[in-house]
């Protein structure tokens, strides 16, 4: 942890005491979640029918992602 002031300093000690609702948490992941990369993205648009068991769960997650960033740009 880093400070420019003794304020600051402050500021980020008292952050460890704070607590995040789920809604909280899950808002700030949505927000702040990377996009994937390619091939990855390729393949989640062009193959979910022909996905492995292994992709199908990280495409359910990156559709849960693409919807969620979806919501946010337009509300």
């Amino acid at each position: 942890m880093s400070a420019r002031t003794k304020e600051q300093l402050h500021e980020n000690i008292a952050s460890y005491s704070l607590k995040l609702t789920k809604e909280g948490i899950t808002q700030i992941n949505d927000l702040t979640a990377l996009e994937p990369i390619y091939p990855l993205w390729h393949r989640a648009m062009n193959s979910l029918d022909r996905a492995s068991n292994a992709e199908k769960v990280y495409f359910d997650e990156y559709i849960k992602l693409m919807e969620s960033k979806n919501r946010s740009a337009h509300s």
